[in-house]
């Protein structure tokens, strides 16, 4: 069950509340599986997509999409590209192109001056222009970086981002199958040394049986060789010891170059 990080009621920090922003309710969408769980048919949402997930998502239910990478590596894809150019909604980059006439830059510049150059990824920079553009409800789905260097290294930087939302009282809803701001039990709080005894028993049953089958790999590759070898000598001495009838010069069913059975 999905819980909110920040509840309803936290006010905004510094904010009197009579001049507390309208609300404005965004979802940011990446690729994982949790994309699914957006609020894709709920209108008082936008819905804010990423490079070429228009392809796997509901149609026309996003309201924007962003492409944050160098013009020559989006042209890369010539199928996204040629989508760009007849796109009917916002199509948010670094550098608004002619091609792509529903194109509108991205005010980097301004989110730099704001707040800061930890920007790592995509995620985080649609997160800091949905903060820019005065978010009070922020929803991220399909976006785990839970594993590889490249995640683990673009990670940190959506999880600031989602912080400062939330120390700005910007209401912040994580899906539970994503790693963003998710830890297994609390530091100095909670006791996970069953966990960790637990997880380093899995541990090992997993090695065991990788090691088990390395070795069952180990030895089909000899076996392989073996029968390798058996059936290139067989084949040796079928064609140097052997010569069947059907294939003897001037017998057998067929006619050869030397000969054969003829009429008359």
């Amino acid at each position: 069950m999905s819980t909110d990080i920040q509840s309803d009621d936290i006010p905004l920090h510094g904010v009197p509340d009579e001049l507390a922003r309208p609300e404005r309710k965004i979802a940011i969408v990446g690729f994982t599986s949790s994309r699914d769980q957006a609020p894709w048919d709920d209108p008082t949402f936008e819905k804010w997509i990423c490079n070429n997930l228009w392809k796997f998502v509901p149609e026309g239910k996003w309201d924007r999409v962003y492409d944050l990478h160098e013009h020559s590596n989006i042209i890369k894809d010539k199928e996204h590209a040629g989508y760009l150019a007849t796109c009917p909604k916002p199509v948010v980059v670094f550098e608004p192109r002619p091609e792509w006439p529903t194109s509108v830059a991205l005010p980097k510049d301004e989110l730099i001056f704001k707040l800061g150059r930890y920007f790592t990824n995509s995620i985080s920079w649609m997160i800091a222009h949905a903060l820019f553009e005065g978010v009070t409800e922020l929803h991220v789905y399909g976006v785990d970086l839970a594993q590889g260097d490249e995640y683990a290294n673009q990670r940190p930087s959506v999880e600031y981002f989602l912080g400062v939302a939330i120390g700005m009282g910007i209401r912040v809803f994580i899906p539970p199958q994503s790693d963003l701001l998710h830890a297994g039990t609390l530091y100095g709080v909670e006791d996970d040394s069953w966990i960790h005894a637990r997880m380093a028993t899995r541990e090992r049953e997993i090695v065991g049986q990788m090691n088990l089958l390395h070795e069952q790999l180990n030895q089909g590759h000899l076996k392989q060789a073996q029968l390798q070898g058996a059936l290139e000598a067989t084949r040796y001495f079928k064609t140097v010891m052997t010569s069947p009838r059907g294939t003897r010069d001037g017998t057998g069913t067929g006619s050869s170059s030397t000969g054969g059975t003829q009429d008359g």
